[in-house]
Order: structure tokens, then sequence, then C-alpha cells
């Protein structure tokens, strides 16, 4: 035999063994980490269900406040809609922008029945006093015909 590295020294020869395998239980399958299905979902939910009352409670809120003639935004709008004359009056009536607002509709009709009655009694008394024939008129009729002509009704 040869020496270590052009030493002197012997060393025994390595001797080749066998690989014998062996299972040992366990190593060849691991179990996966079993997970509760729909966790996030489950979180979700629950964060929805505690977020359910505060959203009714928001909305019922909105609600009142809509209703509430003191608000700040009912007052803008009912002193806006005092600034219209009878045509903006029925404009605004049909444009639709006061659906679901029951104060501001309400103030509106009411203004608008107002304005239409202020046209009325202007409208008549310059009839009776200019065309008015008060030997022979009718004026019942005329006051009907003047009423359904401001009133819009034919």
């Amino acid at each position: 035999m040869a020496g270590l590295f052009g030493t002197r020294a012997q060393i025994q020869p390595i001797k080749q063994t066998a690989i014998q395998p062996t299972g040992i239980p366990g190593s060849t399958f691991v179990r996966p980490v079993q997970r509760e299905a729909g966790g996030n979902s489950q979180r979700l939910g629950d964060a929805l269900a505690a977020l359910n009352p505060a959203l009714m409670n928001f909305a019922k809120t909105i609600e009142e406040e809509k209703n509430d003639p003191t608000t700040r935004a009912n007052k803008e709008q009912v002193a806006r809609l005092q600034q219209m004359n009878r045509e903006q009056l029925v404009a605004e009536i049909k444009s639709g922008s006061l659906d679901g607002q029951r104060v501001q509709q309400d103030a509106a009709e009411l203004l608008l029945a107002e304005r239409a009655n202020d046209d009325l009694r202007t409208r008549w008394t310059e009839f009776y006093n200019t065309e008015f024939n008060r030997s022979t008129g009718d004026a019942h009729a005329e006051f009907e015909r003047i009423r359904q002509g401001i009133s819009g009704v034919a």
C-alpha cells in the first residue's frame, strides 16, 4: 500500500457497504395540514353580518333626515323653490328632481298652488276691471274659464 500524499502512513481501504433502503413509517407520505374550508368566506360573512345593522341604521338615519323639514338641505331647497315663478315650479316638479323627497315635493306643490292662486287673483282682477261686461256678463263662467286656463285643466 502506498502512503497518503507521499507519506508512509498506511490507511485501510474504504469498505463499500450496500445501501439497504428501508421505509420509516410516515417518512414517505406527509399528510397535508387540513384547513377549514371556507375560512375566508366565513370571515367575510361574519364581517358583513356585523356591518349590516350599521348600514341599516345609516339608511334609516338618511331617510329620517330626508323627511325632516328642519334639515339644512330641505331648508335650502325650499328657499330656492320660493324664488321660482309658477312656470319654473312646474318645470321643477316635472323634472323629477324632487321625487322621493317628501318635504321638498310638498313644499313645491304648495308654492305652485300659491303662485297659481296669485296669478288667478291678478288675472281675474285685471279681466274684471278691463274686459268684463258687467251688465250682461256671466262672472261665474268667466272666472271658471280663467281658472281652468291658469290651472291647465281644459
